[in-house]
């Protein structure tokens, strides 16, 4: 495998990771949870980045995914049903990484809008906003918890999530226990 496509596959695994993470043994009202107006819930989050995630994914491949984005800002869902979509997705999106080869990666892909893109920017473009998204994600959870005294300003109590830079997302309960 080429060594970009291995990175890419290996970038989709690890924010998979990511959100499972963040959505973990949250109740259903934290995962619908706008902390403002004009924000995104979790579900919405984590909804929409996956979809776009396998929609440039697909577009790399040299298809085309329907989709209605404006559809995924209104999403609600629950955890059990929330989570099965980030890994059904996330597995179709391994699947087609893993179909790609080193000549895709400067094949010319037509992006929304009609700009051409290369399908390296494609694949680039859907790890960068998957990994915005996941940001959003880990901050709408911190904000969901400090609402409701879960966290303390000395980080005691509550769920807290930490990226490593060798791709390990990390929780840890109030218990100090972590859990991976």
């Amino acid at each position: 495998m080429h060594p970009i496509i291995a990175a890419m596959a290996e970038r989709f695994a690890w924010q998979e990771a990511g959100y499972v993470a963040v959505l973990d043994g949250l109740p259903n009202d934290a995962l619908n949870w706008q902390p403002a107006p004009e924000t995104n819930s979790l579900a919405v989050l984590a909804y929409h980045a996956w979809s776009s995630t396998e929609s440039w994914v697909t577009r790399a491949g040299g298809g085309e995914m329907p989709r209605d984005r404006d559809a995924e800002f209104g999403v609600t869902m629950g955890g059990t049903a929330l989570a099965q979509v980030v890994r059904e997705r996330a597995a179709r999106v391994r699947a087609m990484v893993a179909a790609l080869d080193a000549d895709t990666l400067g094949a010319v892909r037509i992006a929304p809008g009609g700009r051409a893109e290369t399908a390296a920017w494609c694949l680039l473009h859907a790890v960068e906003h998957n990994q915005e998204h996941l940001g959003q994600a880990l901050l709408t959870r911190q904000l969901w918890e400090t609402e409701r005294g879960q966290v303390s300003p000395e980080g005691e109590g509550g769920y807290r999530i930490s990226i490593g830079n060798e791709g390990g997302i990390r929780g840890a309960q109030g218990d100090g226990e972590e859990r991976a």
